[in-house]
């Protein structure tokens, strides 16, 4: 049967686990320096900034470097059920041990597995990653940055009220400078795909709290203006 020619179908697309639909073309020429290392670990921790730049979703029509992925089996409908029921309940104590204390290479990895476990509404992932993030200091260093994008990606699949807290929290125990001007932005852009009666009152309070510059302050009070009426959160499944 032949596929429709969607990136998606396409064998240079490649996607994060647990993330749903989004991908980049491995064809990339941004990409490619580091396609060997994404190949053999599965994962973007070589080149994640970048990775967050260049995905996008696979369900749109394919460039003229498409090569239709080869379908060697799939799975049968109770398969999927067992995966799905593993995803959701598996308590995962172990993986969230071995956070604390951890190196960033380790955390790092310990974040992608919780990943699809968050993806798939897993409490026990969510709230153990929550509790690890809501525990770090205020970002310092480059590195601090790195390892704080790479769990709000994660802690972001899980959407909500909490998640919200956590983000602002960020913005108030982490100092707005040169080197966490990339933290601030992911989190505001973060923040605004939240449905506006999910962050106005936290955003209200922090504004009352903490003194910011004036381009920062104006930037965060830009999330408390409305949105077009087309305009719909990509969390707005979490108020349901």
């Amino acid at each position: 049967m032949e596929l429709e020619r969607i990136c998606f179908h396409c064998c240079n697309f490649f996607m994060e686990v647990g993330v749903e639909n989004l991908g980049v073309c491995m064809a990339d020429e941004a990409i490619l320096p580091f396609a060997d290392e994404i190949y053999e670990n599965e994962n973007f921790d070589c080149c994640y900034e970048l990775y967050l730049e260049k995905r996008y979703d696979g369900n749109q029509e394919a460039c003229a470097q498409y090569e239709e992925v080869e379908i060697i089996g799939c799975y049968e409908e109770e398969d999927e059920d067992e995966l799905r029921n593993e995803l959701m309940h598996r308590p995962m104590d172990d993986v969230l041990a071995e956070l604390s204390g951890a190196d960033r290479n380790r955390i790092h990895r310990n974040v992608n597995i919780l990943y699809p476990y968050i993806s798939y509404r897993n409490e026990s992932a969510f709230r153990g990653l929550l509790d690890f993030y809501n525990g770090l200091p205020g970002a310092e260093e480059l590195e601090d940055v790195h390892t704080r994008i790479h769990i709000i990606d994660a802690l972001e699949r899980w959407g909500g009220p909490e998640t919200v807290g956590a983000l602002v929290n960020e913005l108030k125990r982490t100092p707005s400078n040169n080197v966490t001007r990339k933290l601030y932005t992911v989190i505001l852009k973060t923040l605004k795909r939240f449905p506006a009666e999910l962050i106005t009152e936290p955003i209200e309070k922090l504004l009352e709290e903490k003194k910011f510059s004036y381009k920062i302050k104006k930037r965060i009070e830009e999330l408390l203006e409305p949105e077009d009426d087309g305009f719909l959160p990509r969390y707005f499944k979490t108020l349901e």
